[in-house]
Order: structure tokens, then C-alpha cells, then sequence
């Protein structure tokens, strides 16, 4: 969106510039054309600013640049206003001293993130080079530092038109980038489900093993003491039965032994 902007911001201010606007849109509005050409700079240096800012994810790879190019946003979008204010040569230089600086500011995360290995940052750079060098013969010209010429009159359609172009490649490698990204995400939350199932399966196995194994040691003292005490039943006044008793005490003594262990 902010991208759709920055182009229809420059789109309006090359439209302008050359009196397309004028004759075709307010033939009888002098001032307003002159104002419209000032504030399509500053609406332009918003909306590019903010573009790097979401193509290139700053906020997440370059907090600091995210925060400069915010405030050159906040600062273009001042010099937007201004130009309803002032006098019209007085905010186009304005606009114009802001704008350098500012497509340099714009260039310098991507040419950072390329270096570090983002690959979708390579056709940025391009792009992004070749238009700030045509509008940088753009500026020279109008300010009379360059002569007239076909090429110094249309460098910034130019520059824009490759602009575009490489773009466009960007955003396809963005988009192939996201799709790869998305594809590796779902085939590593596909093997973290699968370890997760063999880590539950094992855990009910360990259980199913546990409790096999408790109900054995708490059933063999159990077994003795109801074998002793029937033993008994049958042997009350015999002198066995003071060993049947002697048996059930131990046999019950083993299992509050194993339980004590289990709890504890």
C-alpha cells in the first residue's frame, strides 16, 4: 500500500512538473498546481520512507533505522503541510533539501541487510540507486546546475520506470522468500508434532510400565497378608498361627515401606 503511494505521489509530482495536471485537471488553478508539486514531494518522501520500512522489515532486522526513517516520515509528512503555508519556492527547496538526505537515509538499511545475506534486498538496492541518481539529475537540472537536455528533463521517468521494474523482481523474490519461509515453517512444526507423538507415546509406555510394575510389588505383600490371615482363620489355637501373624506383620510392613517410597 505505502509502495502504491510513494508511486502515485511521484506520479502526480512528474504530472505537475510538466503541466500535464494544470491543462488537464485545474487548467484555472495556478497556485494549487504549484502547491500540488511541493506536497507530492513531501507525500512521496512518506510514503517511499514507509515502504522500505515494511519491505524491509526494520522494525524486526534494524530497530534503529526503523526509528530514522519514522521520523523522516513524521518530517515529510510536516513539510506536506508547510506547503500549504509558505510561499511556493520556500517549500519546494525545503522539500527538496529534506528529499536527499532522506532517499540516501532510505538506501542505507537496504545496502546493510544485502551485505548481511538478505537477498531480497539485492533488487532494492538497484532500484532504489538508480532512481535517487535520476533524481538527483532531476534536482541539479532544475536548479539550473545541469543543462537541459531530453535526458536530464526525463531521468526521473526513467529512473522510475527501472524502478519499478526491479521492484517488481523484488517483490516476486519477497514472495518466494515468504513461500520457502512458510514451507519450512510447516515442515518444522510437522516434524515437532511427530517428536511430540513419539514423546507421548513413550511416556505412555514408561507409564503403562510403571503402574505394571507398582501394581506387582503392592500385590505380592498384599497376597502375603491375606494368605496369613486365612492361614490363621484356620490355625486359631494352633502354635503355627503366632508364625502366620509374624508373616502378615512383615508382609503388611513391606507394603507401607513401598508406598512410603512411591509417595516420597
Amino acid at each position: 500500500l505505502f509502495y502504491v503511494g510513494s508511486v502515485a505521489s511521484f506520479a502526480m509530482f512528474q504530472s505537475g512538473l510538466h503541466g500535464f495536471s494544470f491543462q488537464y485537471f485545474w487548467p484555472n488553478a495556478v497556485e494549487w498546481n504549484d502547491i500540488t508539486i511541493s506536497v507530492c514531494i513531501g507525500l512521496f518522501g512518506f510514503f517511499g520512507s514507509m515502504s522500505v520500512v515494511t519491505f524491509l522489515r526494520l522494525k524486526q532486522y534494524l530497530p534503529r533505522f526503523h526509528k530514522v526513517l519514522i521520523a523522516y516520515a513524521a518530517a515529510s509528512m510536516l513539510c506536506v503541510i508547510l506547503s500549504f503555508l509558505l510561499p511556493y519556492d520556500v517549500s519546494v527547496r525545503l522539500n527538496s533539501v529534506l528529499g536527499g538526505p532522506g532517499h540516501i537515509i532510505c538506501l542505507a538499511p537496504g545496502i546493510y541487510l544485502m551485505l548481511r545475506g538478505h537477498w531480497h534486498a539485492r533488487f532494492f538496492v538497484r532500484g532504489w540507486s538508480l532512481f535517487l541518481c535520476s533524481t538527483l539529475v532531476l534536482t541539479l537540472n532544475k536548479f539550473g546546475v545541469v543543462p537541459v537536455s531530453f535526458a536530464t528533463e526525463y531521468a526521473a521517468q526513467l529512473g522510475s520506470l527501472t524502478e519499478v521494474v526491479l521492484f517488481s523482481f523484488a517483490l516476486a523474490d519477497r514472495i518466494n522468500f515468504i513461500r520457502q519461509e512458510r514451507d519450512r515453517l510447516e515442515k518444522q512444526n510437522k516434524l515437532a508434532l511427530m517428536e511430540a507423538n513419539r514423546s507421548l507415546e513413550e511416556s505412555n509406555r514408561l507409564k503403562d510400565e510403571f503402574l505394571a510394575t507398582i501394581s506387582h510389588e503392592l500385590r505380592t505383600p498384599m497376597n502375603g497378608v491375606i494368605g496369613c490371615l486365612d492361614n490363621m482363620a484356620h490355625h486359631a489355637n494352633d502354635p503355627q498361627g503366632e508364625d502366620y501373624r509374624a508373616a502378615a506383620r512383615q508382609s503388611a510392613r513391606d507394603m507401607m515401606r513401598l508406598v512410603e517410597r512411591i509417595l516420597g
